[in-house]
């Protein structure tokens, strides 16, 4: 039995890309399997322990069966402690990241026209990058484990939790701008059979936007780009060092 695909990414990083990406030019579906959520829990360390229980459950449900589709999670990797090793014999996980700036940039955007969902959002910008707490705001108990500051530490704790786990990876910037490269690579590395020449898909996805690198310099001022970036590097010493 071939591994099955599991796609997964900080939200608005150009997951539905990637997977578009693979289906069109394999013989799998882009129908994807959304890896189990509990949406809207409580904050709460018993809530988050019964929700990682019942997520592993289901995704153990998969295991030892074939599928044509692909599996998307947004998860962090903390729900999946215990249950690694045996997730990568299953399947080929492959991480997207994208550009920090650019990634809020959309989660901003995305935020702004759902306002009937409680994000972790404000219109002011500085309130959205550094002062709201996620954890305050009921949709971050779906993808998160660790309690964030900020939505910019939350981004950090995610794509730093799933490096560190030895998956695959890629980047959205590498896929929308080095496209043929990119893909083949993909391909390579998770051994399926591509085209000579392979097809890119239009952006898809939730509510796609335009995908835009570099799109983070129409909406954050330069001071905001500063305390961001030395927010990540403080951020990153920080998990790295003994």
């Amino acid at each position: 039995m071939n591994k099955k695909i599991l796609v997964v990414s900080h939200e608005r990083s150009g997951t539905h890309f990637l997977i578009d990406s693979i289906a069109l030019n394999s013989n799998l579906s882009n129908k994807q399997i959304d890896v189990y959520t509990e949406h809207y829990l409580p904050p709460s360390e018993q809530q988050l322990v019964s929700y990682k229980n019942n997520l592993q459950r289901d995704i153990r449900g998969h295991f030892g069966k074939s599928s044509d589709k692909i599996f998307k999670s947004h998860h962090d990797v903390r729900f999946f402690d215990g249950m690694l090793e045996e997730l990568k014999k299953e399947f080929d996980i492959l991480y997207i990241k994208r550009n920090p700036l650019d990634c809020l940039t959309s989660c901003y955007y995305y935020y702004l026209r759902h306002p009937h969902v409680d994000f972790p959002f404000s219109q002011n910008l500085d309130d959205f990058l550094f002062g709201i707490k996620p954890f305050d705001h009921l949709t971050d108990s779906a993808y998160s484990f660790k309690r964030s500051q900020n939505n910019v530490l939350r981004w950090l704790n995610h794509t730093h939790g799933w490096e560190k786990a030895g998956v695959h990876t890629t980047t959205y910037e590498s896929l929308n701008l080095n496209f043929q490269f990119a893909i083949r690579s993909i391909f390579t590395t998770l051994q399926l059979e591509g085209p000579m020449y392979f097809q890119r898909p239009p952006l898809g996805g939730v509510a796609p936007r335009k995908g835009v690198t570099g799109d983070h310099k129409s909406l954050f001022s330069t001071d905001q780009v500063c305390k961001i970036n030395t927010m990540l590097r403080e951020g990153l010493k920080e998990r790295v060092s003994p």
